[in-house]
């Protein structure tokens, strides 16, 4: 088999790998907030909900419904990004959402909350604290929308 078959798994392991550390670091060094700059700052952050801390006061029965949620929605792209890859498609969009996603869970089942620690702001604005994984998630979503409308502006030209 040629390698570059399994380049889509060895990109998604080491970003899974490379956020994993990430999450680590900022655990053991972020006990007090780094300021890098007047809108970035390095800050510790335990989300114990989903995306921008949405439920996050729901208690233990939503915990596992969303834990349990997010995992059938990563089986379910992984399906898609299978059946996508063995039609010829391009599914780095797909690598992108899974590693994310899988990266969060772990955090979620063996921790009970994922670890955030980039935060942007400005002026008494704040964006909600995110990680590594989020940026594969949102970068992952992104390429296949832009994917869709390019296919869509193809098949609208043939």
């Amino acid at each position: 088999m040629k390698m570059y078959k399994y380049i889509y798994c060895f990109i998604g392991t080491a970003l899974i790998l490379f956020d994993r550390v990430t999450k680590l670091w900022a655990e053991q060094n972020l006990v007090v907030p780094k300021e890098v700059t007047s809108f970035f700052s390095w800050e510790l952050a335990h989300n114990t909900g989903v995306s921008f801390s949405l439920f996050a006061h729901h208690g233990s029965v939503a915990f596992w419904f969303l834990t349990l949620s997010i995992i059938a929605l990563l089986i379910a792209f992984i399906r898609v990004m299978v059946q996508r890859k063995r039609s010829g498609h391009n599914v780095i969009g797909e690598m992108l959402v899974v590693a994310g996603g899988f990266g969060n869970v772990c955090d979620r089942l063996w921790y009970g909350y994922v670890i955030d620690f980039i935060h942007v702001h400005y002026a008494g604005w704040s964006f909600p604290y995110f990680n590594v994984a989020d940026i594969c998630i949102v970068s992952g979503i992104g390429y296949i929308m832009v994917q869709l409308l390019i296919e869509e502006w193809k098949n609208k030209r043939t």
